[in-house]
């Protein structure tokens, strides 16, 4: 099972580096390849693990309907993109203001839910650029971390959160992807605003 754990690192590395940084161009086959990964990791948990043939074969049949369904459903895959990120910026927020979460953690996650899958169907295209750069830059950090236990991830027993390396080498690389895909798409965005 160790080498299921250091394909699936490889996997979102790889993914990440293509998200990131050309994330706007391949959104959807970026999506398909999400849902292929899911469904893949579906596969293989429901599977067990005991028959790795079978393991393998249910993974990929799932990999493929996750593919079509990501593929063909854009607009949720925007949406999504955006009400993720809504959660991560309240999640955020919340742990900026050392707020538990009780009734009011849930409401501003809902509500950040809610507001961010509003706004990126809003403007999809600079959405879709910082999603990918955003989520991009945390798969190429979680790929590394397996290849680097303890640099990237502090893992505890309910949790897994960045070290301050990690952290940064996130934001940096995010940030570089932002300003490389805005740079590479700028022309399709000022067309789309007239």
């Amino acid at each position: 099972m160790v080498a299921y754990g250091a394909l699936g690192a490889l996997l979102a590395a790889g993914i990440g580096l293509l998200s990131c940084f050309f994330g706007f161009r391949l959104f959807r086959i970026i999506l398909a390849l999400l849902g292929f990964l899911l469904g893949f990791s579906l596969g293989l948990t429901l599977s067990g693990g005991d028959q790795q043939v079978t393991a393998i074969i249910v993974g990929i049949i799932l990999g493929i309907v996750g593919a079509v369904i990501f593929y063909a459903l854009y607009f949720i895959g925007v949406a999504l993109s955006g009400a993720v990120l809504g959660a991560f910026l309240a999640v955020t927020l919340m742990s900026a203001l050392s707020i538990d979460v009780n009734a009011l953690g849930v409401v501003l996650v809902v509500v950040g839910i809610i507001l961010g899958a509003v706004v990126a169907l809003a403007i999809n295209k600079l959405m879709i650029i910082l999603s990918t750069a955003l989520s991009g830059a945390g798969g190429v950090i979680y790929g590394a971390a397996y290849f680097l236990p303890g640099v990237f991830l502090t893992i505890g027993a309910n949790s897994v959160s960045p070290t301050l390396v990690g952290g940064v080498a996130w934001l940096i690389l995010a940030v570089a992807g932002i300003v490389y895909q805005y740079r590479e798409n700028k022309n399709r965005l000022a067309s789309d605003k007239k």
